[in-house]
C-alpha cells in the first residue's frame, strides 16, 4: 500500500476535478472555432472584436463547464477511490487470512516445544511413503531415538534445562537430515525419523553420524552433567513381507530397547529374521 501511495500521490477525487477543469477550457475554444467560418474571423482584429463582444458568453462557458466538470470529476474520483480502497482492503484481508491459515496449519502439525512435526502428521506421511514403497518396491527405513538418562537431567537441573536439551537435540536432528527425511517428536524424550528411499546401510551411516553429532555437542549444562547422548533403534521395510507403519515403529522401538540395555549411546538394528517371523505370527 505504501508503494501505491508513492505511485499515486494525488487521489483520484482531486485528479478528476483538475482534469475536468482542463477539459472545460475546450468548450469555449470549440465554440470559438465553430464561429470562424460563420463570422469570418480570419484576422487578429476580428478575433479581438469577437472576444470583446462575447466575453461574458465565453467566461460563462469556461466557468460553468469548468464547475460542472469539476463536480462530476470529484464525485467520479471519490467513487473510484472508494472502489480501489475496498479492493486493497479486501486484498490485504485475504493476505492476512492466508497467512493465518498457513500459521494454523503449521501449528496443527508441529510440536510446540521442539518445532518438529507431531505424531499425527508423522503417521500420515508414514502411511503415504509405505504405500509408495510397497507399490514400487522402494527401500524405506525408520529410526526411533531416545535421550539417554533424560530423567536425571530433569531431576537434577530442572525441567527448563530438560526443555533446552530437547530443543537442542531436535535442532541437531533436523540439521543432520536430508530433504526427503521426516522427523517428529514421538513423545517425551523420544523422536522418530522416517527415511524414505533409504536402505539399511545408508540408514546405519546416518544413525551413527547422528550419535556422534549429539555426543560431541556442548549442551548448556554444568560440566558435572557429562555428555548428553542418545540411543537409536533402526528398522527397515522388507518389501517381500511389507507391514504396517505401527509394526515398523514397534520394530524400531524393540531395537531401541536393545540399544538401551546394550550400554546406550549406540545404534541397534531390528533383526531381519525376527521381523519376518513376527510378521508371519501376526499375519501381517
Amino acid at each position: 500500500m505504501a508503494a501505491d501511495r508513492v505511485r499515486d500521490p494525488i487521489p483520484r477525487r482531486w485528479r478528476f476535478p483538475l482534469l475536468g477543469v482542463a477539459i472545460a477550457f475546450i468548450a469555449p475554444l470549440g465554440w470559438f472555432i465553430l464561429q470562424i467560418p460563420h463570422q469570418g474571423l480570419w484576422s487578429w482584429p476580428e478575433v479581438k472584436v469577437e472576444l470583446a463582444n462575447h466575453a461574458l458568453l465565453y467566461g460563462y462557458m469556461t466557468l460553468g463547464s469548468g464547475l460542472c466538470f469539476a463536480i462530476a470529476g470529484y464525485l467520479l474520483g471519490r467513487a473510484f477511490d472508494a472502489i480501489v480502497r475496498e479492493q486493497r482492503e479486501a486484498a490485504a484481508q485475504a493476505t492476512l487470512m492466508e497467512g493465518l491459515n498457513l500459521r494454523l496449519e503449521a501449528i496443527s502439525v508441529t510440536d510446540e516445544l521442539t518445532g518438529m512435526y507431531n505424531r499425527r502428521y508423522f503417521f500420515e506421511r508414514l502411511a503415504e511413503y509405505l504405500r509408495a514403497a510397497r507399490r514400487h518396491r522402494l527401500p524405506l527405513s525408520l529410526m526411533m531415538i531416545d535421550i539417554d538418562h533424560f530423567k536425571r537431567v530433569n531431576d537434577t537441573y530442572g525441567h527448563p534445562a530438560g526443555d533446552r536439551v530437547l530443543r537442542t537435540i531436535a535442532e541437531l536432528i533436523r540439521s543432520g537430515l536430508r530433504a526427503s527425511d521426516i522427523s517428529a517428536r514421538y513423545g517425551g524424550e523420544e523422536f522418530v525419523i522416517l527415511l524414505p528411499y533409504t536402505d539399511e546401510t545408508e540408514a546405519l551411516r546416518l544413525a551413527h553420524r547422528l550419535l556422534t553429532t549429539v555426543s560431541s555437542h556442548p549442551f548448556a549444562l554444568p560440566p558435572e552433567a557429562g555428555p548428553i547422548t542418545i540411543s537409536i533403534g533402526l528398522s527397515r521395510l522388507d518389501v517381500e513381507h511389507p507391514v504396517s507403519g505401527e509394526a515398523l515403529i514397534a520394530r524400531a522401538d524393540g531395537a531401541l530397547y536393545q540399544a538401551k540395555h546394550g550400554g546406550r549411546n549406540r545404534v541397534a538394528l531390528a533383526d531381519a529374521a525376527a521381523e519376518t517371523e513376527a510378521a508371519h505370527l501376526t499375519g501381517e
